[in-house]
Formats: structure tokens, sequence, C-alpha cells
């Protein structure tokens, strides 16, 4: 007999096909394609649940059920288990936090697979081994509901038909008599164990295996799903993950079986992601930006403004790092480039890099977004040099010339900021003694906005470890976030732009009295750069998106009316101006007047427009203040 390290054990990997997921380098694990008998790649190296005896085409009934039948028919082993792309067993001696998100209930939650998941959850080979080899059975760790099984089934009418389930009680009944107690105490108890994951000995898989599919082919005959909707039409598989449950209890009363219950761990991000390399290699203009779904709809109309005056000798790569763009929005974008051979955008998930920091945000108005472009030498660790562009600009010229800058071995080109100088000056009290006992700048003067950065990656990379600058990020929390950060990383290491390169606008009354605030030389910089701006930063509240008439704010709406995102544009505008008007709840009297000065020009009968449409009498007005109510939850 084979002793336990020489014991055959697979762990079956559920793995998408329309998703290329990250793979544990552990020869434990055996992914298997669910549903390959749909898929439509060639050249795809992880073998499919769609040979020998399958049901590979019941994938979006049985789900991940598939590959169980797949691996019980095919595959021989002496330990089987199964698991998802992005669930995972964990073989660790510790207990962590579990979630009680809907997604991954009962699950312990990561972002990313990291370079410390495998130490973190034990699972090394030895390890898993030892563990494995000392059970008949390990599941993952039930979860106790607020209400029993069967109740949890009947309140969530969108995922089942309880009718269903009872017939599959009576199927069980019917056939496996011997299980009808414990059928009963497992639909009435409230332990719930969902999900399919799990390890067991040969002779046991096979039997649950063989019980577990007699019970579902027979309830196919049973009930019709023709008129189910994605959700309910996984019916066989989510009345599957009860009857897992059901034969976990089973087992637990038998007093040879060995059993034991391991916490489960859900990936949020599984994909996998290939380094990016320059699409047009060194002969290109890398444009990157760095922003959250909220903002592609400004992303847009900076880069129609930088398509306005692209050399068509050039060629142009925008990258955006992001970590929730939808794929729509990706569709949106990318089609606004069609008619340009010489211009690509691409997506890239920066966030894996950061997953094991601590990213320091205490104001709503910010999003941990800030932080990707200390590290973005690193997320694009082959590309030489970079523009790296905030989405709220407009851009008046083209921006090859600012690629081409020559850098004259700084790691970085930026503008000094003439509205922190104002903070120096008495603009926003203690931002001297701040940069004096904090930042410990040489001359605070020469602070920068990152809002518009040059990158020489290589210097960069040469300058600093990825190590260094995320126990940076870890070590210290600054009041402007990832620019204060920049300022100090490189103190003494930026070559000063001209300020038309980034030109900050009159945003509000604070902003434009700092300006005025800043040292004259330099306010005279900034005031000759309006006259022609290279680049306009709406860098301050409000933006053009939220009051159309915010300083420059024409430069952005004569461009965003060619964006795909227009009418998005107008919402956001709508919605900024409607609240404007709400005060502690209350709707005020200018509301009709102000609202039709934001849609309409002037000579168009605004009043008669607000008067006949806008009355406090009419359905239109109660809408709105019912919206306000609901939203603001008042």
């Amino acid at each position: 007999m084979a002793n336990e390290k020489e014991k055959d054990i697979k762990i079956f990997v559920s793995q998408r096909i329309d998703l290329e997921s990250e793979i544990i380098d552990n020869p434990l694990y055996y992914p298997v394609r669910c549903g390959a008998v749909y898929d439509r790649r060639e050249n795809v190296s992880i073998p499919g649940d769609d040979t020998g005896d399958n049901i590979s085409q019941k994938r979006e009934s049985f789900c991940e059920l598939t590959v169980q039948y797949w691996a019980w028919k095919n595959i021989k082993a002496d330990y089987y288990g199964l698991c998802h792309y992005r669930r995972y067993l964990s073989f660790s001696r510790k207990k962590y936090d579990t979630s009680s998100d809907e997604s991954n209930n009962g699950c312990v939650s990561e972002e990313y697979f990291s370079s410390k998941f495998v130490d973190k959850y034990d699972l090394n080979i030895d390890n898993m081994r030892e563990i494995i080899s000392k059970y008949d059975v390990i599941a993952c760790t039930s979860i106790k509901a607020e209400c029993s099984n069967y109740e949890a089934m009947c309140n969530a009418p969108e995922y089942h038909n309880i009718d269903d389930m009872k017939t599959t009680i009576e199927i069980i009944n019917k056939f496996y008599p011997e299980m009808k107690n414990v059928v009963k105490e497992y639909m009435d108890s409230n332990k719930v164990r969902l999900y399919n994951c799990f390890i067991m000995r040969k002779e046991i898989f096979q039997e649950y295996s063989k019980w577990l599919f007699s019970i579902l082919f027979e309830l196919e005959k049973n009930i019709n799903m023709d008129l189910y909707g994605i959700q309910k039409f996984r019916t066989p598989g989510t009345i599957g993950e009860r009857l897992f449950g059901i034969y976990c209890l089973y087992l637990s009363k038998k007093k040879n079986i060995k059993i034991k219950e391991s916490q489960l761990v859900f990936i949020k991000h599984p994909e996998k992601q290939i380094e990016l390399e320059p699409t047009w290699g060194e002969n290109q203009v890398t444009i990157v930006s760095n922003f959250n779904n909220k903002y592609v709809n400004v992303f847009s109309v900076m880069m129609l403004s930088v398509l306005e005056y692209i050399d068509e000798n050039r060629n142009y790569e925008f990258i955006v790092l992001s970590e929730d763009i939808t794929k729509e929005n990706k569709k949106r974008l990318v089609n606004m480039l069609k008619n340009y051979l010489n211009v690509t955008i691409r997506f890239f998930n920066p966030f894996k890099i950061l997953n094991d920091v601590d990213l320091f945000i205490n104001n709503t108005a910010y999003s941990k977004d800030l932080y990707v472009r200390i590290v973005i030498p690193y997320v694009l660790k082959n590309y030489k040099k970079i523009l790296v562009i905030d989405s709220d600009i407009i851009c008046k010229t083209n921006l090859a010339n600012l690629y081409d800058e020559d850098l004259k071995n700084f790691s970085l080109g930026a503008v000094k900021d003439v509205v922190f100088m104002g903070y120096l000056n008495g603009g926003v009290c203690g931002t001297k003694k701040y940069c004096e006992s904090y930042l410990k700048l040489q001359n605070p003067y020469n602070y920068c906005n990152t809002g518009i950065l040059v990158m020489d990656c290589n210097k960069i990379r040469n300058k600093y470890s990825l190590k260094y600058l995320l126990d940076h990020i870890n070590s210290h929390q600054y009041r402007i976030f990832e620019q204060d950060e920049l300022n100090v990383l490189f103190d003494g290491d930026i070559l000063f732009l001209d300020f038309s390169w980034n030109m900050p606008t009159y945003t509000n009354p604070t902003i434009a009295k700092c300006v005025k605030m800043a040292p004259l030389f330099y306010f005279h910089k900034y005031e000759e750069a309006r006259k022609n701006p290279k680049i306009i930063h709406y860098a301050s509240h409000p933006k053009p998106w939220w009051c159309s008439e915010s300083d420059y704010g024409f430069e952005f709406w004569v461009v965003a009316r060619k964006s795909p995102f227009y009418e998005t544009l107008l919402a956001s505008v709508a919605w900024f101006q409607t609240n404007m008007f709400f005060v502690n709840g209350k709707l005020q009297e200018s509301f009709p007047r102000r609202l039709a000065n934001v849609f309409l020009p002037k000579g168009s009968g605004r009043r008669e427009f607000a008067k006949k449409f806008l009355n406090k009498d009419t359905m239109l007005w109660r809408v709105l203040k019912k919206i306000y109510y609901i939203k603001n939850k008042v």
C-alpha cells in the first residue's frame, strides 16, 4: 500500500472559459475548464470537462458540478477535491475574519492572489498532504444563517423555486429513505454549507457523486426550467449545494468517518494579468491615467481633447490603470479610437501591487486610486518614459511636445503648484510649518502639482525599490496624499516645466485667493499661462461637469459635446445643481430659475420655462424633491 506521501491527491479547480484566472503553482491543484464544450478559444492548455463521459453542456444549470462529474467519471485518484477559480480551502492553523457579503458569505476575503497568499493559507504541498491524509473529508466551513435552510430558500425566490427543493426531498425520500431524517434535520437547521468545495477520500467521493448525480438527474426529469432566468436556471447547482450540506451531515453521524472543516478563501479579483509592453515599441507617446469608473465620462473628454492635436506621424498609447471600469465603458472608450490608426488604448488593474499596503484616505472626496501614481514605474515595468495625466484636464496642444521634454537627468518633470504657494503664504494656516516639520522639503515653494507628470521610469526604478515605495506609503499619512508623497520622494529631483503645461483654474473663491497670495513672480507666470494654456487642469471643486459656468468651463463643454458620455455629463450637472438648491431638505424658491439657467441659453425664455414647468405645484417639482429625499435619506 502506498504511503501518504505517494497518495494521488487531485483538487479540481473549476475554471471559467471567459476569464483567465491566476493559478496556484502547486501540483495538487488540477485546473479544469467548466463548460469547455462552449469554449471557442484555440490552443488552450488547461484541460476541459468536455472529454470522455461528461455533462459539459449543462454548465449553465449544474455550474461547477460539471467538473465534479467529469472527474468522477474520467480521472483516477486517491483523494478528490473540488474548488473554484476564486475559492480555495485554507490549510492554515490560523482562523481569519470572514465576510457577510452575499457573494462571499462566510468566506475569508482577499482582494488578489499575491506573493503572500500561498504562505498565509499554508498552501504548500507538504502541509496540505499532511492534513489531507489525516481525514476522510475536508469540507468548507458551514455558515450560521439567520434562518433555516428551508426558510432561506423560500426567502430568495430570485434564486430558488421552493417547489423544486420539495421535489428534491421527495426524490431522496423515495430512493434513499434511510436519509429522510438527515434531510429534515439539515433543512430545519440554520447551519448552511455552500459553494461545493471539499476534499474526499476516493471511496467517499465515489459514493457521494453517485448519490448526488442520481438525485439531480432525476430532478431534471421532474421540473420545468424553460422559463427560468439566469439565476434560477442554476437550480441543479444551487440545490447541489444543499445536497452537499445534507451529505456532510449524513457522514458526520458515522463514527468511522473523520471530517474536518476548513475556512474558504474568496478572491475578489482572480483574473490573471499579463505585463504590458509598449504597443508601438519605443516610438510612441505613452499617456497614463489612473481613476475609477466614476471618472470614465470625464476621461473621455480628456482623451478627445488629446486626439484633436495628435501628430499623424507619431504613435500614441493611452493606458488606463483602474480596478473597476465596466466592460461597457471600456468598449465605448475603445470605439472612440476606431478611426485612428496610430492610437490605441489599454486597461490594466494596478492594485495587486498595492494589495498589502494600508492606503490612507481620510476624505470622502478622494479614493485609493490616488496611490497608483507612486508605483506606476513598477506597474509598467517595461516602459522607459511615460506621461502621467489626470483625467480632469483639457489638452490644447500636441502632447508629444511634452513627452519629448528633455528631463536632463531628473526623475520627474512637473509644474510648480501656484495654489500651494498661496497656502504657504497664509492661504491655509499651518502649511509652512507642515512642510518644514513633516514634509521636510528643501524649498516648499518648489512643491509641484502631480496631476501632469513626465516620468523617467528607468531612473525612478534605479532610485527606489518597489519595497521602499510600499513601505513609504505604509508609514506616512500626508494631507494631500500621493501629491505630498511624490514631492517628498523626489525633492530636488524634479525638472520644473512651464506653467502652461499645468494651468489650474479659478474654481472657487478660496483657490482664487490662494493664487493671488502666491509670490508675485509666480503669480505673473500663472497669469501668463492663462492666456495660452497648453493643459487646462480642473484641479479643485466645483468641476465644470458639476457647474457649467465654472472657470474655463466653456473649453470643457466644447469638447464634451463630442463624447459618447455626453448625456452622463449633463446628468451630473443636473444632479449637482439640484443639490445646491436644497437647504436642510427644503427646496429653495430660486430653484426653477437656476435650473433653467443650467440647461437653457440666454434669450430662450428661461423665466417662462421655469414658470410653466418648475413651479411648486408641478409633478416635476415633487419628483425632484422626492429624489433628493431618497438619495440623501433626509
